[in-house]
């Protein structure tokens, strides 16, 4: 039972809910030592009840309790020793980064606060969008232009047929006739 605190105690490290695989930098060996050693603790409480119900003589829930802890445990302890390493790495870096006076940027031959290269056109030029907007302008007219003019047609042939119908040159009635 007195080892039920450790994994906790040994997951408190700096960075430790940091998830590498959400930043974009893949899986680590940390992450994955870090999960499996929650895991393994997951399943060790599941069994502190039971190894502490069962006689002195049983002792499978106690060793499958032992072994659980003991994976979660020594998982934990290399998560965090992958961790302090690192740190170390990035550290040591840093000091050789400052120790010959650069920041990194100048390391891939950019300065700090000026913009690298020349700019770059990504799509048309300006005068050229330009007279293209003019034109799809002009051609929105012309068909403006059109759909009038097919109304104002379409308008004179649907009173074309009801002057028809109205009068007829003999003077009969021949609405049915048309129809």
């Amino acid at each position: 039972m007195a080892v039920l605190p450790v994994v906790p105690l040994l997951g408190t490290y700096r960075d430790a809910c940091s998830c590498e695989c959400c930043k974009g930098l893949g899986c680590s060996p940390k992450l994955a030592l870090f999960i499996v050693a929650w895991t393994a603790y997951g399943f060790s409480t599941l069994w502190v009840v039971p190894s502490v119900a069962e006689d002195a003589g049983d002792v499978g829930g106690k060793v499958f309790f032992l072994i659980t802890q003991g994976l979660a445990i020594a998982s934990m302890a290399a998560s965090r020793r992958l961790a302090e390493l690192a740190e170390v790495r990035a550290s040591e870096s840093n000091y050789r980064m400052a120790e010959f006076g650069c920041t990194g940027a100048e390391m891939v031959g950019a300065t700090v606060g000026t913009t690298v290269g020349s700019p770059v056109m990504v799509g048309p030029a300006m005068n050229e969008l330009q007279s293209t907007v003019e034109r799809l302008d002009q051609q929105v007219q012309e068909l403006n232009r059109r759909q009038a003019m097919m109304e104002k047609e379409l308008a004179s042939r649907k009173e074309a047929p009801r002057d028809l119908m109205q009068t007829d040159p003999i003077g009969q009635d021949n609405t049915q006739e048309l129809l």
